[in-house]
């Protein structure tokens, strides 16, 4: 349990923390470590995949800062990201909408002391069906990132994402 847990807070990260690292490209477009012979802290010459042990040296970076810096994005895979966040966000941002005004629906239905059971019952559909349009985007956007990315990115993004959660939940049980 402990296990599944873990893995959605990855999820959940990575799903929240990808839009700010396309920001933050845009930012800095133009601008790479490599470019300024500056040197990453995971052996960027040698090519090798860091461990969790290098990826825990970089826990006070963000996880933009890590995605630019340490796993090396090419401006061509983040400007495929942020092509993905964009349409992914736009969809959401609807779905978003379109629940949040079903629930305004349903409290002035209460509020009023009519309720139509039927109507209720058709908004409880709508709801479901468009809170699953949602869910699914946002895991859609997640794979789609996720593929972006080469073997040896996604493997350190695995590696600082791990450590990253186990520094919160070791945070969360010593609360």
């Amino acid at each position: 349990m402990l296990r599944a847990n873990v893995t959605r807070l990855c999820v959940i990260i990575f799903v929240l923390a990808a839009p700010l690292a396309v920001r933050g490209f845009q930012q800095n477009q133009g601008r790479s470590p490599r470019d300024s012979g500056e040197q990453s802290g995971l052996a960027a010459d040698t090519g090798s995949v860091g461990t969790a042990a290098e990826a825990k040296r970089n826990l006070d970076c963000t996880l933009r800062q890590f995605l630019f810096r340490e796993i090396g994005l090419s401006s061509e895979q983040a400007s495929k990201m942020r092509i993905v966040t964009t349409r992914s966000m736009q969809k959401i941002k609807r779905c978003r909408t379109a629940t949040k005004r079903i629930n305004e629906e349903k409290v002035n239905m209460f509020l009023c002391g009519r309720v139509d059971k039927d109507r209720l019952e058709m908004l409880d559909r709508e709801f479901l069906r468009y809170h699953t349009q949602l869910v699914s985007e946002r895991l859609k956007m997640q794979r789609e990132r996720v593929i972006l990315l080469n073997e040896d990115q996604v493997k350190l993004l695995g590696s600082f994402l791990a450590t990253k959660s186990a520094q919160a939940v070791t945070r969360k049980a010593s609360k």
